[in-house]
């Protein structure tokens, strides 16, 4: 599963090289490239890939006996009220840490807010950021890395080896969130160590 991981980063560095490579040279760039322009060959490379690692996941699945990838990976919904109950927390949450970020002095000119200000760049963020990459990044770390870890070092090892990499990936502020849905999903006891 490690390998999966590993040839998912690759093919999102080998795909956004190959995409960023054209995109300069059409608008004659050299020296640094423009954040935007980064995210324009990133986000479909990240895409492509996770798209791979699906495929590619099902395939050895497959393989193994199990003809239905979320069955194998034993994708528990939560009951219908403690799904809508995540929902809105996750609402309260999103907009908390909206309000909060108005507290502190933040600088106008990060690099985010740079990419924001073309607007297909905000969108791909968007729809990227709520669509595929929240599925693929728990089918991967809590589906698949988390169970082969937990039978081999243990559950506590598991979970903070799972989460240290899941950080890595992409750190959330909500790392609340990112208890419950390990909770519902079944597959972890939820414990402190997430947090780590």
């Amino acid at each position: 599963m490690v390998a999966l991981g590993l040839g998912t980063f690759l093919v999102i560095n080998i795909v956004a090289a190959m995409l960023l490579v054209p995109l300069a040279a059409t608008r004659h760039i050299t020296g640094e490239l423009p954040l935007p322009l980064v995210a324009k060959a990133v986000i479909p490379a990240e895409l492509i890939a996770y798209v791979l690692l699906v495929v590619i996941t099902k395939l050895v699945l497959s393989m193994r006996g199990h003809p239905r990838l979320l069955k194998a990976v034993q994708w528990n919904w939560p009951p219908g009220k403690v799904t809508v109950s995540l929902a809105l927390l996750g609402i309260a949450c999103a907009i908390g840490i909206v309000k909060a970020g108005s507290l502190f002095n933040i600088p106008p000119d990060l690099p985010i807010e740079e990419m924001m200000k073309d607007r297909f760049v905000a969108n791909m963020f968007l729809i990227f950021g709520v669509l595929p990459a929240p599925f693929v990044e728990e089918l991967y770390f809590r589906g698949l890395l988390y169970p082969a870890l937990e039978r081999k070092i243990g559950n506590a090892a598991a979970i903070v080896l799972t989460a240290a990499a899941g950080r890595q990936l992409g750190p959330t502020p909500a790392m609340f969130m990112k208890l419950m849905r390990a909770r519902a999903w079944g597959q972890i006891d939820l414990t402190a160590a997430e947090a780590v």
